[in-house]
């Protein structure tokens, strides 16, 4: 749950966001769940972010709560939404008084910084993992919070290579899957004839052999 919620409300675009973890949330398999729900925002929109164990420092910090339950509904997260013009630290909140399993607390966490970005609630019946109401079957990256996510801040930053299919070997199990990306150069031909172009190293730069 955002404390408000507004379409006004967003970092500047561009922006490199230090995140910490309170170290009072002291299980690793939770501190893992969120910063795995966390990590998925700068693949749907041009938000950058690093982590921190400084508190002090951070632009997000997440905190463990004992939220209020009403008597509709009780809060699973509440989070402060950045404000244009002000540069202040945002509390995300996750009730602690919650019996989470990975799954929930996952999603919980992906919601909440959401929120941090300044995306409000999803509108009804439409479904994703920006809805009011938590549903584990909802996986995150629908199109409402990606549409709203590059709406406030563009495409994504982060460019993911694909990775090619495993070639069998005979007589052996699947050859290891090894990521490639795609680099594009352009080269200067000193002379007409057949060259050779090696690219070595990071694939930062290319080596032209005549043939």
């Amino acid at each position: 749950m955002a404390s408000q919620a507004s379409l006004v409300y967003q970092w500047p675009v561009g922006s490199d966001l230090a995140v910490c973890v309170h170290s009072s949330i002291t299980d690793a398999e939770a501190v893992a769940e969120i910063r795995a729900g966390v990590n998925l925002w700068p693949t749907y929109c041009g938000i950058a972010l690093h982590w921190t164990t400084d508190a002090d420092q951070a632009d997000v910090l997440i905190v463990p709560d004992h939220l209020p339950i009403s008597a509709v509904s009780k809060e699973l997260g509440l989070t402060d939404e950045p404000v244009p013009g002000q540069k202040r630290q945002l509390l995300m909140r996750i009730n602690y008084d919650e019996d989470w399993t990975p799954a929930e607390l996952f999603r919980v966490a992906f919601h909440e910084f959401g929120h941090a970005l300044g995306l409000g609630h999803s509108p009804d019946g439409v479904r994703s993992g920006m809805s009011a109401y938590l549903d584990v079957t909802v996986d995150p990256g629908q199109p409402w919070e990606v549409g709203q996510g590059q709406l406030r801040y563009g495409p994504p930053l982060i460019v993911q290579a694909a990775a090619p299919s495993p070639t069998p070997t005979q007589g052996a199990g699947p050859s290891p899957t090894v990521p490639s990306a795609t680099a594009i150069f352009t080269v200067s031909i000193p002379a007409p004839g057949d060259y050779r172009i090696t690219v070595t190293g990071t694939a930062t730069s290319v080596e032209l052999t005549r043939v």
